[in-house]
């Protein structure tokens, strides 16, 4: 089998710029990906082993049955001197809870969705919670300042550490390496009619209200204001609009409670209420008169390879597959001879004439046939495969033809092959 390397002309590497639209429906509690039904398996409601909205990092154990043993697929670290472990051991548990030389268990499947998480102003019991999400993003967010003051963390237009706000988190696994300027829309339905829109009009990053029944009323219901902003870069929004957006309506939404303090008016800040409250724990009632859908598309990039193949005239016009002879020779005149002294194979083996002419149509007395006749011998072969193999010689890749290309000793042919990561 001949081996040929590839010259420094004929590898190239290059990227595709992909924009993968995204969309997400929060409705009752539920999260809806891209309008994706359930995939049911015969083992499982959900094949994947996730919720809808939801989408399987590494899709192991699909359609497995999680009840029978020995049945899952799971990740698993051996108990070192090295120490190392998943970043959901503790230190603590790693010292005391496994012995050296023991099996530390992970699970299957790991997922990504939608995370929406409502912080309220004030109540020291969620101070905690809301330093370690949106405090970890004042940096970030003074480091866009230049682009539009909305983002600054504290300012004239607000302390976003003491208002009430909505943080949206996005996992890169849906939008790549960013999230295309202008593209994004945060739509508020309140029983089934637009109730606003938020659009990054500018492409600055400003979430700003442009359409919906509420940009009808006068100018306090938010037409044309800033709701909140967004990080391209970090998939986050951040939503800090607390005006009304329907004077007729209420429901449990962001800031009350039953019994408490009555029910809500519909608010920038009550995105998402279904999914999370204060402490962005799940949320204890639906709030069914409501839905809420973020759409946007991100911008990712796709490395590729380009090899080129040549096949040049008068090269790859043999072939060791046994059919290639003619059959029916002796088995001693097309066997290769070897001993401790020489190897030697044979140089009277015919190889079969594949080249063919017209047909002809012979008549005999009795009946009609049909035969193809044979033309003057030419070698030629049948290129089905193409192998990639490494500096060592491994095998890391095969190309495979559509159909057979025919190859000549007259021929020159150049296949480009194309791999994307």
């Amino acid at each position: 089998m001949p081996l040929y390397p590839f010259r420094p002309n004929d590898i190239f590497f290059n990227q595709i710029k992909t924009r993968p639209r995204v969309d997400f429906w929060i409705y009752d509690t539920r999260i809806y990906y891209n309008n994706r039904a359930v995939d049911a398996g015969a083992f499982h409601s959900q094949s994947l082993h996730v919720e809808p909205g939801f989408i399987s990092l590494y899709e192991m154990n699909v359609d497995r049955n999680q009840d029978a043993a020995g049945q899952m697929i799971y990740p698993f670290i051996t108990k070192e001197s090295g120490v190392s472990a998943f970043s959901t051991v503790s230190t603590t548990d790693f010292n005391a809870g496994y012995l050296y030389g023991e099996e530390i268990a992970g699970k299957y499947p790991l997922s990504a969705s939608l995370g929406v998480e409502f912080f309220r102003a004030d109540g020291v019991a969620h101070h905690q919670e809301k330093s370690r999400h949106v405090g970890a993003l004042r940096n970030t967010l003074n480091h866009y300042k230049t682009l539009s003051p909305h983002y600054a963390f504290s300012g004239t237009l607000g302390d976003k550490a003491n208002q009430d706000l909505r943080l949206i988190s996005i996992p890169s696994i849906f939008y790549g390496s960013s999230i295309e300027k202008g593209t994004v829309s945060l739509k508020f339905y309140i029983t089934g009619t637009l109730a606003a829109e938020l659009q990054d009009v500018n492409k600055n990053g400003e979430l700003i209200q442009v359409s919906g029944s509420a940009n009808s009323r006068d100018a306090s219901f938010g037409s044309g204001s800033v709701a909140g902003v967004v990080l391209y870069n970090e998939g986050f929004m951040i939503l800090t609009g607390s005006w009304m957006l329907d004077p007729e309506h209420v429901d449990y939404y962001s800031g009350s409670t039953y019994g408490g303090g009555g029910w809500q008016r519909a608010k920038w800040v009550s995105f998402g209420q279904t999914l999370t409250q204060a402490n962005g724990q799940s949320h204890a009632n639906s709030v069914t008169s409501s839905a809420w859908q973020v759409s946007f598309q991100g911008v990712n990039y796709i490395p590729t390879l380009t090899m080129l193949a040549h096949a040049s005239r008068g090269e790859l016009n043999h072939s060791n597959n046994p059919t290639y002879k003619t059959f029916g020779q002796s088995t001693y005149t097309d066997v290769a001879f070897s001993s401790s002294f020489q190897y030697s194979e044979p140089d009277n083996v015919t190889i079969k004439n594949t080249v063919s002419s017209s047909w002809e149509v012979l008549t005999g007395s009795y009946n009609t046939k049909y035969q193809q006749n044979s033309a003057s011998f030419k070698k030629q072969t049948f290129i089905s495969k193409i192998g990639i193999y490494d500096e060592k010689k491994n095998l890391i890749a095969v190309a495979k033809m559509a159909r057979p290309v025919r190859k000549t000793e007259e021929d020159d042919f150049t296949f480009k092959l194309k791999l994307d990561f």
